[in-house]
């Protein structure tokens, strides 16, 4: 992964969170323009088919959690972002992300049904929990940005 292509794609991925949290849901702009950007610098670098493949493969397992829950479970807006986290991160460390984007998410719901803040069926944004799974995979791996 390029240091361009880090910094656009967890620039984004922040802000998707961020928009994602206030409003629930999450720009087009963002994810498929950041992916686009991120493919294209694959392209000139000689990575193509690995980062099609990365966004594609991470990308899927929640496209299927998508599929099997008619939209209900999480977003398409959540799938183009995991797309995005694919790309960026490549496949590997992007099941690691969602793994643990699925880890903090319920740790977070537990505590707030717990404590009474939140409510069973309440809606949820999984974009930011999308972000801080990312960082905590990408910081564990210990990648340098300089």
């Amino acid at each position: 992964m390029s240091t361009l292509s880090l910094v656009i794609g967890i620039s984004c991925l922040v802000l998707a969170a961020i928009h994602d949290a206030r409003t629930g849901f999450i720009p087009d702009r963002l994810s498929i323009g950041a992916c686009f950007v991120i493919v294209c610098l694959a392209g000139v670098g000689g990575t193509l088919p690995q980062t099609l493949l990365a966004a594609v493969g991470t990308a899927a397992p929640m496209l299927l959690l998508y599929a099997l829950t008619r939209g209900r479970g999480l977003g398409f807006g959540d799938v183009k972002l995991a797309a995005l986290i694919g790309a960026v991160l490549g496949l590997s460390l992007g099941y690691i992300a969602l793994g643990l984007a699925f880890v903090v998410g319920a740790a977070i719901c537990i505590i707030g049904l717990w404590l009474r803040r939140m409510h069973r069926g309440q809606e949820i944004a999984f974009a930011p929990y999308l972000a801080i799974g990312s960082l905590i995979a990408l910081f564990a791996r210990g990648v340098q940005l300089v």
